[in-house]
């Protein structure tokens, strides 16, 4: 974020930054958005829809503030009970959701939207408006309901601290100040004297779930203390990072369109139309920026709890390479400590979770400008996407001259990866030189591509509260586990097949049409009316090998149907798929079982090429390969008979441990030498 800001250019008189000619920020509500954008998946994963069900909100902000208004209108189903601004205090123990929804929209768009502006004959018995500064405050019956007090009257800042600790669904920040430290940081290291006397401490905080629109709200040790009490939270940069990425992008916009303007292209007056016309586009753009950066937190979520070490090596890479980033700054413990960190589930804190995510997107993308990956015709691709298409198809050469297109393009293809993998995706960094490294990230990128995971993913997204959470989380693991072992196999094999990367995707089409034919399972619907997204999954096991089954007909004479059905027969024929699910299960218990496992997965890749590469050699002109197939097995009958018993063997067991698949795995690579 802040590309073109960092690197200091002018924009001159025609665009300057923050004229009317800019994205309003404050009619776009962007920063309040994309934080309930980020919040989202916390009610997606509780099975709860905020735009329709009803949930209990408390807040820091008036609706004179962009983000506390803004947020405040993002639904109808809110059901503010209070909230507090600098100055004042407003309670509304039992409100109508949509009336108070219309007073608080009345109160956004007038000149004047501080508390003691709300209609108090819209406000619930026993509610009102307070001022933070009252000596006494006499409480209503419902507001000591409410609050849980049997006090007859209190202070400002006393009612203002029970507010902030009641027990409600959402505390949506929309304010300025800090209102939460961690239970041992003491208040004169935290600065803001302001808001001191209405402080509290993390473990007094009993909202369900935060959403932090405004800067600075929590202390990281207090959110760190927060989530490890069961609460949900990510960080302020994560939150609110839709109002500084619009920023970016009318910024990045500006200088295109001043480039445009110099060349005579467009009139300075089209120029601001333009930068007009394209507002919708890039406001959606980053709103989904912001809820994929908070669907990644979550599957960090989960595998920190199957892949500590992973985590762990990806801090140590952080900590070497990004010289801004250290643990103690973030309080993250050393290794021995993590513990520290760790959830009663076996998870690694969001926020901490947040930082790391932040972290290797500067790694990714640092590691991209000192390369030439960037410059190669392939990552234009990538470049154009941070822009509005419209735009694209008319300014495609002066976008291609970008200023800052090297930043750009870096950015956006950190954001996609890390935002999909996660943070784990650099773990191997340190095994890996930097050609490999680079060689990953643009395997991962093709691979993507080639399967066209976006558009199911989007699928996925887009049936939020219909489709459960948890078969959202199954589904995108499956898919990244497909992607994972594609890629894997790009680095590995790319340069000893001689095949060119960007090359694999002319076989997208095809790729997907033979799969059509020959996979025989019925379709399992997933969704309704989408026989593609559910194909895709029928499919997607027989997937991992697409890659291999392209670069083995790169280096033979054979169609790349032969290949692929030969690949898909083997798979079949020794119960691959079966194997490979049975070693992702098997629960690992020490470090050697880990390399175990690691060797019989290369055991398996190299057994399903050797077999397809030995029956296409074995194949007679104008065979089918079926009949290839099945002559070669009956060629070798003995050998496979003794096989297929001890695979029927391992497949009949209910339990299966690492040990009992390796010697399976093993009779197969005997009879493959």
């Amino acid at each position: 974020n802040g590309i073109a800001i960092q690197r200091g250019y002018w924009l001159g008189d025609a665009f300057a930054s923050g004229g009317s000619n800019g994205y309003g920020h404050k009619e776009l509500g962007i920063t309040a958005r994309g934080a309930m954008m980020s919040t989202k998946r916390f009610f997606v994963e509780e099975g709860v829809n905020f735009y329709k069900d009803y949930i209990t909100v408390i807040g820091i902000g008036s609706m004179n503030g962009d983000v506390f208004g803004n947020g405040m209108l993002e639904s109808k189903a809110f059901k503010l009970l209070a909230a507090f601004s600098h100055r004042e205090i407003f309670i509304d123990p039992d409100p109508i959701p949509m009336v108070a929804y219309e007073e608080r929209q009345r109160l956004f768009i007038s000149k004047n939207g501080s508390w003691s502006q709300y209609n108090r004959s819209l406000i619930s018995a026993g509610g009102g408006i307070f001022l933070r500064s009252d000596k006494a405050i006499e409480l209503s019956e419902p507001i000591k309901k409410m609050i849980n007090t049997t006090k007859k009257s209190m202070s400002g800042e006393e009612l203002t601290r029970r507010v902030l600790s009641m027990k409600v669904d959402l505390l949506f920040n929309g304010g300025v100040g800090t209102y939460v430290k961690s239970s041992d940081e003491n208040n004169l290291d935290i600065g803001d004297k302001q808001n001191e006397a209405v402080r509290i401490d993390a473990n007094e905080l009993k909202a369900g779930i935060v959403c932090e629109g405004g800067n600075l709200g929590f202390t990281q040790k207090a959110r760190i203390e927060y989530a490890l009490n069961g609460g949900k939270i990510n960080i302020d940069g994560i939150d609110n990072a839709a109002g500084v990425d619009i920023s970016d992008h009318e910024v990045n916009l500006k200088i295109l369109l001043n480039i445009i303007v110099s060349k005579g292209l467009l009139s300075r007056k089209e120029g601001d139309k333009a930068l007009q016309s394209m507002t919708d586009h890039v406001v959606n753009m980053v709103l989904w920026s912001n809820y994929r950066q908070a669907l990644a937190i979550s599957r960090d979520e989960q595998l920190s709890r199957l892949y500590m070490d992973d985590f762990i090596i990806a801090i140590e890479i952080l900590e070497r390479r990004v010289n801004r980033f250290n643990r103690h700054d973030f309080y993250i413990p050393k290794n021995e400590n993590m513990h520290d960190i760790i959830t009663k589930e076996g998870s690694i804190v969001r926020p901490v979770l947040s930082t790391l995510l932040s972290y290797a997107k500067i790694f990714v993308k640092s590691l991209l400008l000192e390369t030439s990956l960037i410059d190669e015709p392939f990552a234009l691709q990538y470049l154009h996407k941070y822009f509005p298409k419209s735009f694209v198809g008319v300014y495609e050469h002066e976008i291609n001259h970008h200023p800052l297109l090297r930043e750009i393009t870096a950015t956006v293809i950190a954001d996609i990866v890390v935002n999909k993998q996660g943070v784990t995706f650099i773990a191997d960094y340190q095994k890996f030189d930097e050609e490999h490294c680079l060689l990953k990230i643009k395997s991962y990128l093709i691979s993507n591509q080639l399967f066209g995971a976006n558009d199911i993913r989007h699928e996925i997204y887009r049936h939020d509260f219909e489709m459960s959470a948890k078969q959202q989380y199954a589904l995108l693991s499956e898919i990244e586990h497909t992607l994972n072992f594609s890629t894997r196999w790009m680095v590995k094999y790319l340069n000893d097949y001689q095949v060119d990367a960007a090359h694999l995707l002319d076989y997208k089409d095809q790729l997907f049409e033979l799969l059509g034919r020959i996979s025989t399972n019925d379709t399992e619907e997933i969704l309704a009316d989408n026989p593609e997204f559910n194909r895709f999954f029928n499919v997607i096991d027989y997937l991992r090998f697409a890659v291999a089954a392209i670069m083995v007909k790169e280096n033979t004479h054979q169609s790349f149907e032969d290949v692929a059905v030969l690949f898909y027969l083997v798979v079949n024929e020794f119960k691959i798929l079966e194997m490979i699910n049975s070693l992702d299960e098997i629960k690992i218990v020490s470090e050697s079982d880990q390399r175990l496992r690691h060797q019989v997965m290369q055991f398996i890749e190299f057994i399903v090429v050797h077999y397809t590469q030995k029956v296409l050699t074995f194949q007679r002109v104008g065979e089918t390969p079926q009949a290839a197939f099945e002559s070669y097995l009956e060629n070798e009958k003995e050998v496979f008979e003794s096989i297929k018993t001890q695979i029927n063997t391992f497949m009949s067991r209910k339990t299966k441990d690492i040990k009992e698949i390796t010697v399976t795995v093993n009779q197969l690579m005997a009879s493959a030498l």
